[in-house]
């Protein structure tokens, strides 16, 4: 059975796009940050948002939501973890705010940027990342699931055609050959025509019946 590659490209164009972002971002930003700035809010702070959303794709959906179906815990559990992101990030914020919380602008000036700003901004990107992993996750599984329906109802017409196939071959054989029997005992030119019309409807039965049709 051939391994599934899709989920991992889905995962693939996503992180790079995101990515790429990230690296138009800092070509295009004029302004000047930190070495450390640049360490948190790209490293420290994208580790959080993979975690979080990887702990969404891997636990939350179908742990709450597949299996128990609880839908209102998953919520809730959802807005928690947006939650201890930001708390996350506020944290580290607030422990280097001269370099998380403020930068220099192109003309040489410091700006600083608000608390609640930043808290904003932050709440909307864990937020953002969580959402993903839902879009994410319930294409994949849908997608998955056309193909499974797929493959059972291609292996349903198999086991129809073959339970077919062994219900009506001993009858029609015999009906058949005692059709050509006749023929034969009454030295019918039709004989010959019935034998090839036999040959043509089993090799049609044994070979062409089993080739896979394309959907």
């Amino acid at each position: 059975m051939k391994k599934n590659k899709g989920p991992f490209i889905l995962h693939s164009v996503f992180w790079i796009i995101i990515l790429l972002f990230v690296v138009a971002s800092n070509v295009f930003d004029n302004s000047k940050h930190s070495l450390t700035d640049y360490f948190i809010t790209y490293i420290v702070y994208g580790i959080v948002n993979v975690s979080i959303f990887y702990t969404n794709y891997i636990f939350l959906i179908p742990g709450l939501i597949k299996r128990r179906k609880q839908y209102w815990l998953y919520v809730l559990v959802f807005l928690l973890v947006i939650a201890l992101a930001v708390v996350a990030k506020t944290a580290v914020a607030v422990l280097y705010p001269d370099d998380v919380l403020s930068y220099i602008s192109a003309k040489g000036k410091k700006v600083e940027i608000p608390i609640h700003n930043f808290i904003v901004l932050i709440t909307f990107l864990s937020g953002f990342f969580m959402i993903s992993s839902c879009i994410i996750k319930f294409t994949i599984d849908w997608f998955s699931n056309e193909r499974i329906q797929r493959n059972l109802e291609s292996e349903r017409r198999e086991m129809e055609l073959q339970f077919l196939k062994s219900q009506l071959n001993p009858h029609f054989l015999f009906n058949s050959l005692n059709n050509i029997y006749s023929l034969a005992y009454q030295k019918s030119d039709k004989t010959a025509d019935a034998i090839m019309k036999l040959s043509e409807i089993m090799r049609y039965m044994i070979y062409e019946s089993n080739t896979p049709r394309r959907n």
